[in-house]
């Protein structure tokens, strides 16, 4: 509900994601080093 706060935790999975990053057309413009120390 939107007046509930917290942190909520998901299983999914990353090397999908980014392949999938790598074959869409915005995949070319993200900036992973600014964000890299988090998916580490």
């Amino acid at each position: 509900d939107e007046e509930t706060e917290g942190i909520i935790y998901a299983n999914f999975a990353i090397d999908a994601i980014r392949e999938h990053r790598k074959r869409e057309d915005l995949g070319k413009y993200r900036k992973v080093k600014a964000y890299k120390r988090l998916t580490e």
